[in-house]
């Protein structure tokens, strides 16, 4: 992704591919309409166009996680909504810092054992 930015930065428009300004203005429409659809009755059944959006710019194991925590969050609500609605997020946020404890404790050791 960096490269990609560093490319426009560069070369200006001209690092797009060809078909980029196409397909900025479908997201942008698609977006739109999502947007103002979930005014609706349909709003229920409709993905978020924020959460799409994070989904296209982060990694795929990114998108993948979320998708599968949230899964396993709406099976547990059917079994005990109850229990569900008062530790999920408390269970997501230890899920999360715990993911970004470990990213750090990797990037330490993998520092200091090539410094060594």
């Amino acid at each position: 992704q960096f490269r990609a930015v560093a490319e426009v930065s560069v070369r200006g428009l001209a690092g797009l591919p060809p078909y980029a300004g196409w397909g900025a203005l479908v997201g942008c429409g698609v977006g739109a309409l999502l947007t103002l659809a979930a005014r609706g009755r349909a709003a229920r059944w409709l993905p978020s166009p924020v959460a799409m959006g994070i989904g296209f710019i982060t990694p795929a194991y990114f998108a993948v996680t979320l998708c599968l925590g949230a899964g396993l969050a709406a099976l547990a609500r059917r079994w005990s909504p109850k229990t569900t609605d008062a530790h999920v997020p408390s269970l997501g946020s230890g899920a999360l810092v715990g993911e970004s404890l470990m990213g750090l404790i990797i990037a330490a050791t993998t520092a200091l054992s090539r410094s060594a």
